[in-house]
């Protein structure tokens, strides 16, 4: 903390990915090197550790500061050909973890009345100078395994740092006031969706833990990725220097600072995100698909004399 590295980072709060750049919170020797978990490679990082049965209850939990060797890395393509494949030798691998990422969900969305909004989306990225559309699907079993396991990270760690009354930045939602039944507590209709989300109020940091509405649980943060966010890193550092006994980095009103200029810059990071992948998403319309009819969905119809 308060080095001109870590002054850096501050001041940028976050890595920026933009189609045709990447602005990264560290300097690339740090994000894609020293601190990237490269294939083939011991690397220092902070274990989460669950014990399972076999119905995947969990039983014990544990932070812990660990060396790891990462075997081998996969993309989301691979993972998904692997999973489509139970012949493969890696299939009950990746196939125990989806089974347990949807007990995660189960638990948060049926047992705990949190709420999820999954659509499809396409992200435009500029490859050899050319606009290509990436597509994220939401129902593919790697992006699934990966989001449950964040999220349960995530919690992990805010349930860990409210044991231990560890000030850090958390991350909540109220409940709507409006009171509404759903059958099913995972939403893929968007015109369901805009129903929903006018009733629901907007999610916001806080330095005392309080429930988090839609994820369906009683406490959440983000300290998942230390290398592309402060916010993260902030929290890391908290926990290493719990369980290492040593003294807490950051006191409550140093952590109340760090939350209160964070939220100065999200806005501003969100927009010029949103700004730019608008841009290359028009561009891209314009080059492939001017004057062509789009399917659309009408979600709302104005009375006469409204635009």
């Amino acid at each position: 903390p308060k080095s001109l590295l870590d002054n850096r980072a501050f001041k940028k709060t976050t890595s920026l990915y933009l189609p045709n750049n990447v602005f990264s919170m560290l300097p690339l020797e740090f994000s894609e090197n020293l601190c990237s978990l490269l294939e083939q490679k011991e690397k220092n990082a902070l274990s989460f550790i669950i014990e399972t049965n076999k119905n995947f209850e969990i039983l014990n939990t544990a932070i812990k500061p660990s060396v790891v060797f990462i075997k081998k890395n996969k993309s989301y393509e691979e993972v998904n050909e692997i999973l489509a494949n139970p012949t493969h030798n890696s299939y009950w691998f990746f196939k125990t973890f989806y089974n347990f990422a949807l007990i995660q969900q189960k638990k948060r969305l049926q047992e705990q009345h949190g709420i999820e909004f999954a659509f499809p989306t396409i992200i435009p990225k500029i490859v050899e100078g050319q606009i290509v559309l990436k597509h994220y699907n939401p129902f593919s079993q790697s992006a699934f395994i990966v989001k449950e396991m964040m999220v349960l990270g995530n919690a992990l760690a805010a349930n860990f740092c409210k044991t231990h009354s560890l000030p850090i930045i958390y991350t909540a939602q109220d409940e709507p006031d409006a009171v509404f039944t759903l059958e099913n507590r995972l939403i893929t209709e968007k015109a369901e969706m805009l129903s929903i989300v006018k009733y629901m109020k907007k999610a916001y940091t806080t330095t005392q833990p309080h429930p988090h509405y839609a994820l369906g649980l009683s406490c959440y943060t983000q300290a998942t990725s230390p290398i592309r966010r402060y916010q993260d890193l902030v929290i890391q550092r908290q926990i290493t220097a719990f369980i290492t006994n040593k003294p807490l980095p950051y006191s409550i009103d140093a952590i109340y600072e760090i939350k209160t200029a964070l939220e100065i810059q999200k806005p501003i990071i969100s927009q010029i995100e949103s700004e730019s992948n608008k841009y290359w998403l028009l561009k891209y319309l314009l080059l492939h698909y001017r004057n062509k009819p789009l399917e659309g969905i009408v979600t709302k119809e104005l009375p006469d004399g409204y635009l």
